[in-house]
């Protein structure tokens, strides 16, 4: 289901020293004493700072790295548990997502909706994106049973949000689930409303709007017996326009 993973070059020797710094200064700052969290926080704030500035740029292996070590300067700062250290979490597991690594996204995008679900004064929205996320890395990985199950928890939730972008988000997943089920008349339907609506809130060609062309592509053939039926051509084509930009 999931693409494989894109061939990354190997990191220069200069990327590794730089690293090993990266790791020196974590380990020094982690271990200070117990109310010195200041220089250690700064540490973490550059680095997921770095890491998001990188993002796209192809270089998974590195915003990985980065990014395990926010993770762990949080856990030495605030524990395991706190959902200021869940939220980096949540930023580790979309990078190996995005990396392809999907087992290991999978490992700790289970670990932040346990904690998101176990802590009563946790914003519903955030849960139901947890949830969200966890359905669409099961999709991937064939357990579509499991995906099904999140993905319609997470519907539930987004059902009760009044704002566009959340209702779009709501309508893609959906649209997912329907899709699982065999409705796909249904969820062309709910595709192409998220679509109308990402448009008028985004540009046509940010990765957010190009992901509800890529699904209506699929739902359109999905449901034709025709090969290329002329509106999914038409959003093949769109898609690449936008892509081109």
């Amino acid at each position: 289901r999931a693409p494989k993973p894109t061939c990354c070059s190997r990191s220069s020797t200069g990327g590794s020293t730089r690293r090993r710094r990266w790791r020196s200064r974590t380990s020094a700052a982690a271990t200070g004493p117990p109310n010195s969290n200041a220089t250690p926080r700064l540490l973490a704030d550059a680095l997921g700072n770095l890491a998001n500035t990188l993002k796209g740029t192809g270089r998974d292996a590195e915003i990985v790295e980065m990014e395990r070590e926010v993770v762990a300067i949080f856990e030495s700062i605030y524990g395991v548990d706190h959902l200021l250290t869940t939220t980096q979490l949540s930023n580790l597991a979309t990078s190996l997502y995005t990396a392809q690594r999907l087992e290991e996204a999978r490992e700790l995008m289970v670990r932040v909706v346990a904690i998101r679900r176990a802590n009563p004064s946790e914003d519903k929205g955030t849960i139901a994106n947890a949830l969200g996320n966890l359905g669409a890395i099961d999709l991937q990985l064939g357990n579509d049973a499991s995906a099904r199950a999140l993905l319609e928890e997470s519907l539930q939730v987004y059902a009760t949000f009044d704002v566009p972008r959340q209702r779009a988000i709501f309508l893609r997943w959906h649209a997912i689930a329907l899709m699982l089920h065999g409705r796909l008349e249904e969820a062309d339907r709910d595709v192409a409303e998220g679509t109308r609506v990402m448009e008028e809130l985004f540009d046509k060609s940010q990765p957010r709007v190009l992901r509800f062309h890529s699904l209506r592509q699929i739902s359109l053939l999905s449901r034709s017996a025709r090969p290329y039926p002329d509106e999914a051509c038409g959003e093949i084509s769109a898609t690449s326009d936008a892509f081109g930009r």
